[in-house]
């Protein structure tokens, strides 16, 4: 495996990370970059008994204040477990020093097919096609079913009213910040996501 497949994280002290979590391991892991995705870098950690998790954390470089929150991320996923809402279970979190340097979020392996790419998507038959036009909406509508506070989700709604003059959901002043924050940010060369110059305050 290449250095350049595992950019951003220590493989050596991941993987002592990991042993630690799950002491049943057999042998080495193996580390590769998966996904199209730039929002958070994915990785896909392997066993030699062919067990697989997946590992997340924030894109590389500085970051704005509340962007990339993978620890919010895991903390959703796992109030979300055991809700109707189809989501991996999480393993682990960890911010340790000494293993990373942004947090890092383990969990299951999911297996399944990945519509990332049109020549995926041109491959699946009709079939296919209507189980995902079907299983979308009704996956949306458990989303919007859950009861935030039962799952120890309430913070994260806002409970303020809507201002006058603006749109329900308190878009108006998401685009306000948005608006705001634009002039700060920037593509790195090397196409990950938008990085600050500033805190982002």
């Amino acid at each position: 495996m290449s250095e350049a497949a595992v950019v951003g994280i220590d493989t050596d002290a991941v993987t002592a990370w990991v042993a630690g979590i799950m002491p049943e391991l057999t042998g080495p892991l193996t580390f590769e970059r998966i996904g199209l995705g730039q929002s958070n870098l994915t990785y896909l950690i392997g066993e030699a008994s062919g067990r697989r998790w997946v590992l997340r954390r924030p894109p590389l470089g500085t970051l704005l204040a509340s962007a990339h929150d993978v620890a919010r991320e895991a903390r959703i996923l796992s109030a979300l477990e055991h809700s109707a809402v189809p989501v991996p279970r999480v393993l682990a979190v960890t911010d340790d020093p000494s293993v990373t340097d942004a947090p890092l979020v383990l969990m299951e392996f999911v297996d399944g097919l990945v519509v990332d790419r049109m020549t995926v998507a041109e491959e699946l038959t009709p079939g296919h096609r209507r189980a995902i036009g079907i299983r979308l909406p009704r996956t949306l509508a458990a989303i919007h079913a859950v009861d935030l506070a039962e799952v120890g989700l309430a913070d994260l709604a806002s409970h303020k009213p809507t201002p006058s003059g603006s749109s329900p959901g308190g878009r108006g002043s998401g685009n306000a910040r948005r608006r705001e924050r634009y002039p700060i940010s920037t593509t790195s060369p090397d196409g990950c996501p938008p990085t600050s110059r500033s805190s982002g305050k």
